[in-house]
């Protein structure tokens, strides 16, 4: 049989001024679930808690916590129960960690065991140093961990986080994710309201969506996904942004100088938005190594493997300005006679392939690819350009994979990154 921590079955909020804030709301929340409660400023959200945690009376409506009934047994109830409300809710004169302990007192808690249990949650969520501090001197993201640490102390079964992440900065935002995810792995069953869809999809499981008083969604964070034709990215940047990135095709928002939400359709990905930029930066890197390797010692051609090389190879050329000569694998048609060199691989033999007349005696080439990892295709490409006459003064790669390869290359190779 199914346990819930939570169930709500016609829940209604009418208030003195005939707003109707809440519809007849049912919802179930299972024991152990990560769930949210989603929906835009003055759906009913803040409303449902309120009601859930005795700070607002209901109109009508039954609210059950682990089976019991808020209107039978409130106290018992409640001990089940912690919120983390949207309004910091303590002295800001008191120390945090009197603050903790006395929300412990609250419950019944022995002082001994009240002071144990602050002690762990308060360098759980990063706040030991800061425990003979007065609250006010507490930056806002801190005051928001103490509000967690003040819910937490009576280990209560359920725990309802209203917009936990207001006034959070990046790196305690995740910290605090952590430290939330932690303890649903444990047991404790969380609900999360916000209004932030790519918040919830992170950490969520299931969802429920409420507008205008009423839940028009109630399903999994996977089901409710696949049926959206947009998806948002939250970008966590190392560095502050003074102007956002200009990428006409994306919608680009910035939430800080540190974040930035990327709106895309469904058919794509974080690869589409970053593959044009990330592109664009590795070919201006690659042909400014090049360029600083080779430029001085007079080459006269850019040589691409197919494929990956064609794609670089053939941009790099054109900055170079230097012609371009494909190098291809056995099979593919030419206008004319072919030069071919085979090559050993792990799982048998492959063949490249070079058309005559487009090197001579002369000719000093850059073979391009982009990677090197056994070397075999580099070297038979290599054999093939001296089968021509030409030389070949080295080989510019994006990744060398040094590490997988028996014997050294012998190459002149520049290269971007190195991966060992």
């Amino acid at each position: 049989m199914t346990e819930y921590a939570l169930e709500i079955n016609g829940l209604k909020k009418v208030y003195d001024n005939d707003v109707e804030a809440l519809k007849g709301i049912d919802l179930k929340i299972t024991k152990g679930d990560f769930f949210a409660l989603l929906g835009p400023n003055g759906a009913g959200k803040s409303s449902t808690i309120g009601i859930i945690s005795s700070i607002t009376n209901k109109t009508d409506g039954i609210i059950k916590i682990f089976g019991i009934d808020i209107d039978q047994d409130f106290p018992k109830a409640k001990s089940f129960l912690g919120v983390v409300a949207q309004e910091i809710n303590f002295s800001q004169f008191e120390k945090v960690e009197d603050i903790v302990i006395t929300q412990a007192g609250f419950y019944g808690i022995p002082k001994d065991i009240a002071k144990e249990r602050c002690k762990n949650l308060l360098k759980k969520l990063s706040l030991w140093d800061k425990r003979h501090d007065q609250a006010r001197s507490l930056s806002g993201g801190q005051k928001r961990r103490v509000m967690i640490a003040k819910a937490l102390v009576h280990e209560p079964k359920l725990l309802i986080l209203d917009e936990p992440t207001a006034g959070v900065d990046i790196e305690l935002r995740r910290e605090m994710w952590d430290f939330l995810s932690d303890i649903n792995k444990k047991g404790t069953t969380i609900i999360l309201t916000t209004h932030y869809l790519e918040e919830a999809e992170q950490h969520c499981n299931n969802i429920a969506i409420i507008d205008d008083g009423s839940i028009v969604e109630d399903t999994s964070m996977k089901e409710l996904l696949s049926r959206l034709s947009i998806q948002s990215f939250v970008l966590d940047l190392e560095n502050e942004i003074q102007e956002l990135p200009n990428l006409p095709i994306f919608d680009l928002k910035s939430q800080d100088s540190k974040t930035l939400t990327a709106t895309l359709t469904k058919d794509d990905d974080l690869n589409s938005l970053f593959a044009g930029p990330m592109y664009r930066q590795a070919m201006k890197e690659l042909k400014i190594k090049t360029e600083c390797r080779f430029k001085n010692r007079g080459p006269s051609h850019i040589i691409g493997i197919e494929s990956r090389g064609f794609v670089m190879g053939a941009v790099l050329a054109y900055a170079m300005k230097l012609p371009f000569v494909m190098v291809r694998k056995a099979g593919a048609k030419y206008p004319g006679e072919l030069l071919e060199e085979s090559y050993t691989l792990e799982y048998g033999e492959a063949t490249l392939t070079l058309q005559t007349g487009l090197l001579g005696h002369t000719d000093r080439c850059i073979v391009v690819d982009d990677l090197i990892a056994t070397g075999g295709s580099v070297l038979a490409t290599k054999r093939l350009i001296e089968q021509t006459g030409a030389s070949v003064l080295g080989v510019s790669t994006v990744i060398d994979l040094e590490y997988v390869r028996k014997e050294p290359l012998h190459l002149d190779i520049a290269y971007l990154e190195r991966i060992k």
